[in-house]
Parts: C-alpha cells; structure tokens; sequence
C-alpha cells in the first residue's frame, strides 16, 4: 500500500488494537495500573461504524477513529464523543484518548487525527473542539498549542470517581 495514510472510524473488529493503543498510552504516562478497559466492556461501550450510517447502533457513548499509515499498518487513534455547551448553544466533540504508536510519530498522524476531530464536530454544525491533556506531557502540549489549542486556565477539571462516586450515591 502507498499513498497518503487514510482515516476511518473503527468497527467491532478493531476493538483489540483500541484496547492496545489505550494499554500503550498509560503505561507511557506511567498509569498502566489503571486501565480497567477490556475488550468486552468496549464493545458495550464504544459506538461503530459512521455517524449516521444504517450500521450505527443506537447504543453506546464515544466513538473512534483509526488512522492507517501508508504502510497498511493501523498507527494511530483518536476516541471522542459529542458534548454540548450551553454558552454558545451548539454541540461539539470532546477527544477522550489520542494515541499515535511510537514507529509512526513525527510523521503529523496526531495533527491528522485532531483536523479530522473537527471535521466532525463542523458536520453536526458544533462550536467546539475540546480535551484534557496530563499537565507534565510538555511534548503533546506543545503539539497541541502549535495546532492552535489554548489552555483553558480558568477553568479546574473536577472528578467524582470509585468510592466517592458510591459514597455520593448513598447519600440520604
């Protein structure tokens, strides 16, 4: 195969490579330990096919991308679902995971990735494209700057997980 590497979004099929590259991307950020992904818990989780195709389920909450390289090899990811924000009154796209394999960096898969993010979010007309990146990865932030990314320092991500999400719940 030859030619410029190719974008796609995953089927059922290519849930082992998404867990691996998931797999990958923590144990690069030293987080290994906490992935509880599994291939079942992602195929009950994860949305295939195209946005709006007859094949779509119903079910599910994010979706992904796999870009091929020229090589024929699947090199990268990109996980995103669809958000919405009440200021602008429009919806958006929020990437959850980014991940180019080692042997492919460098070659702009990650900015090919991130453009075809936004063409997502231009096709159901959204005003935003947003995610969360680990505060000492100075290589992807400085990737994502350059791409025209701001930090978003007025703003704290907060989280309520694990036992505080049960703690929560049992409330009275």
């Amino acid at each position: 195969m030859s030619g410029p590497p190719s974008i796609r979004h995953a089927t059922k099929e290519d849930v082992p490579t998404i867990l691996g590259f998931i797999r990958a991307g923590a144990a690069a950020t030293s987080c290994a330990d906490r992935v509880k992904a599994t291939e079942s818990s992602l195929e009950a989780t994860l949305i295939f096919g195209e946005p709006g195709s007859s094949q779509t389920p119903q079910s599910g909450f994010a979706r992904t991308l796999l870009l091929i390289a020229p090589e024929g090899e699947t090199a990268g990811m990109a996980v995103y679902y669809y958000n919405y924000s009440t200021w602008l009154a429009q919806p958006g796209v929020f990437l959850e995971e980014l991940y180019v394999s080692p042997d492919y960096r460098r070659r702009g898969y990650a900015k090919l990735l991130i453009r075809e993010l936004a063409k997502q979010a231009r096709k159901v007309s959204g005003g935003k494209l947003e995610w969360v990146c680990l505060r000492d990865n100075a290589t992807a932030l400085k990737l994502y700057e350059s791409l025209g990314a701001k930090r978003m320092e007025d703003w704290v991500t907060l989280r309520v997980d694990g036992e505080a999400l049960d703690n929560l719940l049992d409330e009275k």
